[in-house]
């Protein structure tokens, strides 16, 4: 069976679809208030070890990330609008950074850091980073 698309709707959604172009979905860590801390903790310090939960993230999911948003212009052409298709993009990509960072693996913690925090789990003390995981669509 072959479904008919009047003119109208293949005009709109060839509209929808152009206007991506340009379009730039980005997640991660985007306040400056824990900036310096998500980079202390992915690139390491003398006294830190690296912990690099964006990097993993990416090299985990960055081509189910591409699938996503070729299936989410697949959506497109059939009706979905645009911005319903970049923010689920965007939802997937903090999803799994956020999830990276909470379930690492990561190097332990040291002895005096974990006295201090009172916890083993690295990258997770008060939950400030993880939630400040975020994601932005730009033009």
């Amino acid at each position: 069976m072959v479904k008919v698309i009047n003119h109208v709707n293949i005009d709109k959604i060839l509209k929808d679809i152009s206007s991506l172009d340009g379009t730039v979905v980005s997640a991660g860590v985007m306040d400056a208030k824990n900036a310096t801390k998500a980079a202390i903790n992915e690139y390491g310090t003398s006294k830190i070890p690296q912990r690099p939960f964006m990097r993993t993230a990416t090299n985990r999911h960055g081509k189910s990330w591409g699938s996503k948003s070729a299936k989410a212009v697949q959506s497109a052409m059939k009706g979905m609008p645009i911005s319903q298709v970049t923010e689920l993009v965007g939802m997937q990509m903090k999803t799994d950074i956020s999830s990276t960072l909470t379930n690492g693996p990561w190097t332990p913690n040291a002895v005096s850091t974990i006295a201090k925090k009172g916890s083993s789990r690295p990258l997770i003390d008060t939950g400030e980073l993880r939630a400040s995981i975020t994601y932005k669509v730009e033009k």
